[in-house]
């Protein structure tokens, strides 16, 4: 008696791997750029900049994306909905030393660094791989560069 070997139909197959994928910085960049002029301005505050090594203060306030890409420097991030704003304008009030104000004491903030990049880079490469390589091939916009700066803070998405 001959056995026939029937082939198992499955509608899915799980596949894992792992490819390298180079980054340049002009695209991190671009990320930033469009996460904070325009594709994530609908969440965040950014409370505090830190200027890294290489930078004085005013510089990093004249072009704040070095100041999360370069060594030593941070962005602080808080939800918009945690702080006190303007009633007419939307701006944040902010305090006499130039700080935000809180709507209350407990105000959580986010800090953003070359590390948080690198990671959350990884993690949208995981987890949003369309967004990933929409960054990768320029076809990005403004929710690319919000679900990259998303991943880069929380880990995932949490807005929008």
């Amino acid at each position: 008696m001959e056995m026939q070997a029937q082939a198992k139909q499955q509608e899915t197959v799980e596949i894992s791997f792992t490819q390298n994928v180079k980054v340049t910085m002009e695209q991190i960049k671009n990320m930033l750029v469009g996460a904070l002029e325009g594709g994530s301005n609908y969440w965040y505050w950014i409370s505090k900049i830190n200027p890294p090594k290489n930078l004085d203060r005013h510089d990093a306030h004249n072009n704040i994306y070095n100041a999360a890409m370069n060594d030593g420097g941070s962005l602080v991030f808080v939800d918009k909905d945690d702080i006190k704003t303007d009633f007419f304008f939307g701006k944040a009030i902010l305090d006499k030393n130039g700080d935000v104000i809180p709507k209350d004491d407990d105000i959580e903030e986010f800090v953003l660094d070359w590390n948080k990049i690198v990671n959350g880079l990884k993690l949208m490469a995981e987890k949003a791989s369309n967004d990933f390589k929409n960054m990768i091939d320029g076809n990005d916009d403004e929710i690319t560069a919000d679900v990259f700066l998303q991943y880069c803070l929380f880990g995932k998405l949490i807005y929008g």
